[in-house]
């Protein structure tokens, strides 16, 4: 095989004060035919070195060469015995774009000339790929992907695509590994999130009865509470897209998987983790929002979405742990989950919506020109600032764009249909049934 093979290796290895010549000479003289003249080997060396370029090299120090042409003079080392098989290891690595596109052009043309050229080589850029006859491509543990002629990999592929699921499956397992890996990065919005969920309930603790001052103490919490919750969701996704999109964009053009397949598993992992949280989170209606005694003691059975919620989890038993301490109350699993289907509900439009303006825009500087004015008008159409009703009919359907107003509603629904009477409002009918009455 050494007569009729040459290999190029990967990293060269050369006395780098010796010129160019000087290295091809003492080269030539213990690899070349020794029956051949001297001048003979001149003659071919200068051969070699100018069908690679690098004549104008031949009297400079190795060390003063570029990466390229130290590729180029490796190379060059091999071809003084004239191999009919070239192996070649990483020809480009190390080298920039440039520099690689020319090596790789290099070997073309030695191909063309009738020599087979064998290489391999990691994610080399279109042009460079395109050079290549044949190509062989090789999966995780060495397995074989792929082998036959470089203008049939795209049809090959498209006919063997990896499955939807398969890769929505492989999407959602490289979220949850990232975010075992970063988990310590999620201490800080934990906090913030009890420190705002404490600010929050704290206020309204033994206050909200069935009386007048009851009633605005009533709308005033489930109002800020139904805020945070949409918040809250919208804030953690609202950056997804903008930082991952450089990966995104190489992985979707190499085919790795369908740009709906990130979309969804991206979706599927953030409300599988909101989901956790806002169970817990629409515990706290339940507990503070009181106006009689309940069961002595609160049997909430929940199973975790996957096991990628394990840390959401623990945020869940945390938050209500905090509950019953300030309260002192538990409450029935009935009235908790009738108030977790709204505030799941709003989280999971909150997650979609964020993901819009995350793909829309590039950034939360652009976002917050169109995002915030919406929000504001919302948050305004849910009715504790505004009196829904008194609007004229041009307008009064702004409310249902308004997606927090379908939670505010539904949770004063739930809450108000427990109370039989309004102390001081005795000849009104029994519990209001919208918010925008009571305003």
């Amino acid at each position: 095989m050494s007569f009729i093979g040459g290999y190029v290796c990967q990293k060269e290895y050369n006395f780098e004060d010796l010129t160019v010549y000087e290295h091809m000479k003492f080269m030539a003289r213990l690899k070349m035919d020794r029956n051949m003249t001297d001048m003979d080997r001149h003659q071919n060396i200068l051969n070699i070195v100018k069908s690679l370029s690098l004549s104008h090299r031949l009297q400079a120090t190795i060390h003063s060469l570029s990466g390229g042409q130290k590729k180029r003079l490796t190379l060059a080392v091999q071809l003084l015995t004239e191999p009919k098989i070239l192996f070649c290891d990483e020809p480009t690595t190390g080298l920039d774009s440039y520099s690689a596109e020319q090596v790789v052009r290099l070997l073309r043309s030695l191909a063309n000339d009738g020599k087979m050229v064998i290489c391999s080589i990691h994610q080399p850029a279109s042009g460079i790929f395109e050079n290549f006859d044949d190509a062989t491509l090789l999966a995780s543990g060495g397995k074989m992907a792929y082998h036959g002629p470089v203008a049939s990999i795209n049809s090959y592929f498209s006919e063997n695509s990896v499955p939807f699921h398969t890769e929505l499956g492989w999407l959602f397992w490289r979220a949850s590994i990232l975010y075992k890996h970063t988990y310590k990065a999620s201490l800080l919005p934990f906090v913030a999130y009890l420190m705002v969920f404490l600010v929050v309930s704290i206020p309204y603790y033994g206050i909200i009865k069935a009386n007048q001052e009851g009633v605005q103490n009533m709308i005033g919490f489930l109002n800020i509470f139904t805020t945070q919750v949409m918040y809250s969701a919208l804030s953690s996704v609202v950056n997804v897209v903008p930082e991952e999109m450089p990966v995104f964009i190489q992985e979707t053009t190499d085919g790795v998987y369908s740009p709906v397949a990130f979309y969804v598993s991206k979706a599927c992992f953030m409300l599988s983790q909101f989901s956790s949280s806002c169970l817990s989170f629409g515990l706290v209606v339940s507990v503070f929002i009181q106006t009689s005694e309940f069961s002595s003691s609160c049997q909430i059975i929940r199973s975790d979405v996957s096991i990628f919620t394990v840390n959401m989890s623990i945020q869940e038993i945390i938050f209500m742990s905090f509950a019953l301490t300030i309260t002192g109350l538990n409450r029935t699993l009935s009235d908790y989950v009738t108030v977790a289907v709204p505030t799941l509900l709003l989280t999971f439009t909150s997650v979609g919506y964020g993901f819009f303006l995350s793909s829309a825009f590039k950034s939360v500087d652009t976002y917050s020109l169109f995002g915030v004015p919406f929000e504001i008008c919302a948050v305004l159409l849910t009715g504790l600032s505004l009196k829904l009703d008194s609007m004229p009919w041009y307008s009064a359907w702004l409310k249902y764009l308004s997606f927090p107003y379908y939670a505010y509603e539904s949770l004063n629904i739930i809450e108000w249909a427990k109370f039989s009477h309004i102390s001081k409002y005795s000849n009104q009918k029994p519990g209001p049934r919208f918010s925008s009455d009571l305003v």
